[in-house]
């Protein structure tokens, strides 16, 4: 199965490889930072490279958000990526968030086999979406097996042998209790922050807001000329169609085309089985 996995993601990779060669799109490997205003700097592999442009679009996208007290190991606390990837089936899962990635791995790892269990804060799951689909997609995986804990979250975690030791807090009706609870594999899944780390947006005068998104206006343009945000990194949905379109938007209002997009008709989806 992870065979298979790696087969059809080198194959999208190597078709966006293609669309740069045919559009020609050079593709510039390294870590990137804004010098300032139309500069760009490159550290990569075959040394270091300076860019001059009149234009920069941030699309760096998010990384998995963490939990205070619980630190990644990435073989047994995991994120999203992590959870792509383990090397065999744990015996036992406890899933920390019961959103659409949550849901999604939980299921995952539930039908090859594992426990699941999934600790949610709120009081109910994917509290984003409408209370009796939410209702009625909780019912469909408790007929899977996957156990739901709601109004409990997990404070500390930490590995021992081959195990975790999580702490779990369960809060209801104002009455707090912790219980220590182990298993194979902690997945935190609660959800995603923009990844603007080591950018240099900040230091180049670009505006971020409380949550680290950067701040654009209705064309994508930041308060630096020539600075411009798509994506994850600003505020909305983070869904990969959503920031596909904001860029196809943004490149034409950068070409002076009358580029929008419809937020109102963005799809959302929990990829489950069934």
């Amino acid at each position: 199965m992870m065979e298979r996995k790696d087969k059809v993601v080198g194959e999208l990779t190597r078709g966006v490889d293609g669309l740069f060669k045919k559009n020609k799109v050079e593709r510039v490997n390294g870590s990137a930072r804004i010098a300032s205003p139309g500069q760009v700097e490159v550290a990569g592999a075959e040394g270091a490279r300076s860019l001059a442009t009149r234009r920069i679009l941030i699309a760096t996208g998010s990384k998995p958000a963490a939990l205070p007290g619980i630190r990644y190991d990435d073989h047994r606390i995991v994120h999203s990526t992590h959870a792509l990837a383990l090397p065999e089936v744990p015996r036992r899962m406890i899933v920390v968030g019961a959103g659409a990635i949550g849901l999604e791995l939980g299921s995952v790892w539930r039908r090859l086999g594992a426990e699941v269990e999934v600790l949610e804060f709120m009081d109910r799951i994917v509290p984003g979406m409408d209370r009796k689909m939410g209702q009625l997609l909780q019912r469909s995986r408790e007929k899977q097996g996957i156990a739901f804990r709601l109004q409990t979250s997990a404070t500390a975690a930490y590995v021992e042998g081959d195990q975790v030791v999580v702490t779990v807090k369960k809060d209801a009706s104002g009455a707090a209790a912790e219980t220590r609870e182990r298993c194979d594999v902690l997945l935190v899944a609660v959800g995603r922050r923009p990844y603007t780390d080591g950018l240099g947006a900040a230091e180049a005068g670009v505006r971020l807001d409380e949550r680290g998104r950067v701040q654009v206006d209705e064309h994508y343009r930041t308060n630096v000329e020539g600075i411009f945000a798509i994506g994850d990194v600003i505020h909305g949905p983070m869904l990969a169609h959503k920031a596909e379109e904001e860029g196809i938007a943004a490149v034409e209002r950068m070409a002076g085309l009358p580029g929008h997009v419809e937020y109102r008709c963005v799809p959302n989806v929990v990829y489950t089985w069934p």
